[in-house]
Parts: C-alpha cells; structure tokens; sequence
C-alpha cells in the first residue's frame, strides 16, 4: 500500500505509521501503512472592528389573523421549498391568513419589493443553499 499524496488541505498533518502485522498460522507478516490525519478546528468568526450599525427588528403584530403573509424567495436552491412549507404550517395554525408567495432574485428587485410591500402585512424571507 503506497502513502497517498497529500491534496494540499491546509488543515490535515498526515502522519504515517507503518505496522508489522501477523497474518495466518504461518506467521507470514504484510507490512501496512495507516494514515492518520490530526485536524485543527478553528474559530470562523472574526473579531469585530469599528462601529456596528444594526437595524432594529420589524415590528410584529400580536396575532396573524386575517393577515395577508408573503414569503419572499430570493431564488437560491431550496429556499422556496422551505418558504412553502413555512406558509403550509402558518396556515394550518391560522387559517384566515392570506399566503402569498414572491419568486424574487439576488438581489430582491425594487419594483417586486415595493409591490410585496405594498400588499401584504407581514413578510417572510429565507437564505438557503
């Protein structure tokens, strides 16, 4: 068994081990290389610098019934199966809502945001990939 290459992954340190092993009644011994791979975990989040400016949370009605809810999909993978599952459950809970769903890009387009804006009371917007 040859050493395999290493793939360039920053993060992996192979480390080869080669064994003597015992095989059969004949004692006939096969020499095998295990690699072993040590992993360093790291933190992805980078410390902050400078001033955060943050919006605060939109404002939430006390209840949703016989409110008109849009689901708002920015067209990545999946996103819009998650926004219809969404609004099947809303509905199933609150059933004099009014879903209605909008098939956007990235970026959302202006002039569908400000029809979306324009007719719905509460929105509901996903990331997925």
């Amino acid at each position: 068994m040859t050493r395999p290459e290493r793939d360039g992954n920053l993060f992996a340190n192979p480390k080869v081990r080669t064994e003597q092993l015992g095989i059969r009644q004949d004692q006939a011994c096969i020499k095998v290389e295990r690699v072993m791979y040590q992993l360093e975990v790291v933190n992805p989040v980078s410390p902050q610098r400078g001033e955060v400016s943050a919006f605060p949370y939109a404002p939430r009605p006390s209840s949703l019934k016989d409110k008109v809810i849009g689901l708002m999909w920015n067209g990545k993978a999946h996103g819009d199966d998650a926004l219809k599952r969404a609004g099947e459950l809303i509905q199933q809970a609150e059933p004099s809502v009014d879903i209605r769903f909008y098939s956007g890009a990235l970026p959302f387009p202006d002039p569908l945001r400000a029809k979306a804006i324009s007719e719905i009371d509460v929105a509901i917007g996903c990331t997925a990939d």
